[in-house]
Parts: C-alpha cells; sequence; structure tokens
C-alpha cells in the first residue's frame, strides 16, 4: 500500500499540481545527469563538491518556497485562484 511520504507528494502539499511536480523531478534529474555526462573527465572532488551545492541549494530553495507559499502568490497574481489545485493529504 502507498504512503504520502514521497518526495512528489510534499511538492504537491507545497501547492503544485502532480504534472508539475513531476516535471520538476524530471527538469532536476535530467540536469543531473547533463552534469555526470559534461564532467565526466573532472575531479571526483569537482563532482562531489558540484552535486553537494546542488542538493544544498534545492534544499534551501524549496524549504523557502515552502514557506512563503510561492506558488499560492503567483496563482493570485495570475488570476487563477489558489484553492482550485490545493493538494489535500487525505
Amino acid at each position: 500500500m502507498g504512503d504520502q511520504n514521497h518526495f512528489h507528494h510534499n511538492l504537491m502539499a507545497m501547492g503544485l499540481r502532480h504534472a508539475e511536480s513531476v516535471t520538476l523531478i524530471y527538469a532536476g534529474q535530467t540536469a543531473l545527469v547533463f552534469a555526470a555526462f559534461m564532467l565526466r573527465f573532472y575531479s571526483d572532488w569537482l563532482l562531489l563538491t558540484g552535486y553537494l551545492f546542488f542538493s544544498g541549494t534545492m534544499v534551501v530553495l524549496l524549504s523557502l518556497a515552502g514557506r512563503n507559499g510561492w506558488h499560492e502568490k503567483l496563482e493570485a497574481v495570475a488570476g487563477q485562484g489558489s484553492s482550485v489545485y490545493r493538494y489535500s493529504r487525505t
């Protein structure tokens, strides 16, 4: 039986729709694969530093976005109404 502890559920709880959360995850994975391919001949320490920087940046940005309600503010500015796409954990 599935649970609600997956990363995309956390993104949906922040206000993203399912397709948006999956697209964000795929975009991050694509960026990491592209970086790994482009930096394949560089030092392992450079790669480790780059991935740690990327991971830390993502954690900080997603934490700030969740706390500040960025998606609801964006929808309010666009005039779409923020309650339509809100995800509930029931």
